[in-house]
């Protein structure tokens, strides 16, 4: 892991081909400009993981995630626990590539969510989900926001559960609706 623990200023970008960045600062620890994770341009076995453990976690350009491997899987989520993400630009998931969202067995509104500022490209990916033997039947889990940009390349409808799988796990899909994805329970 490579921890980005204070406000950094460089401008060319951030590359993530192995291993886990963890933001450990809320605003600008990647600096300006995008941030591409991937699998490993050396050949290694390996594909990055970009990861935040703070609520105010921010990424000031835009976001993409792909692997040219499909057994190395270039990730999304939070470092345990339950924080939300800020990006200033646009997401794309491309080939290869997941996002993972950590879910309260309670709904609070206090989850994951990403909120993305111009637009998220879903590119047909599965979205992995975290949680307990249990989740909220009666509210939709925001995952994804976008406030200035709209939704496409719709992600796959059939979570992936990546630790437990909850009561009525087949009951739950993935949906996107306006501006959001959700995770979505139907009774």
């Amino acid at each position: 892991s490579f921890v980005l623990g204070a406000n950094n200023t460089y401008s060319g970008g951030t590359f993530i081909g192995a291993g886990t960045v963890v933001i450990q600062n809320g605003v600008n620890a990647t600096g300006s400009g995008g941030v591409v994770v991937t699998n490993d341009p050396k050949g290694y076995n390996a594909a990055g993981v970009l990861t935040w453990n703070t609520s105010t976690a921010t990424i000031s350009g835009s976001v993409t995630l792909h692997s040219a491997s499909s057994s190395l899987i270039a990730q999304l989520g939070p470092a345990g626990g339950l924080a939300s993400l800020n990006i200033q630009g646009g997401i794309t998931f491309d080939a290869n590539s997941r996002p993972i969202f950590t879910l309260s067995p309670t709904y609070n509104g206090a989850n994951d969510k990403v909120v993305v500022h111009n637009g998220v490209n879903g590119g047909g990916v599965q979205i992995g989900i975290s949680c307990g033997a249990t989740l909220d039947t009666t509210h939709d889990y925001v995952l994804f926001t976008s406030t200035a940009g709209t939704i496409t390349g719709d992600f796959d409808p059939t979570p992936m559960w990546t630790d437990t799988t909850p009561a009525y796990a087949n009951q739950y899909s993935i949906i996107t609706s306006g501006n959001e994805v959700h995770l979505h329970y139907s009774p």
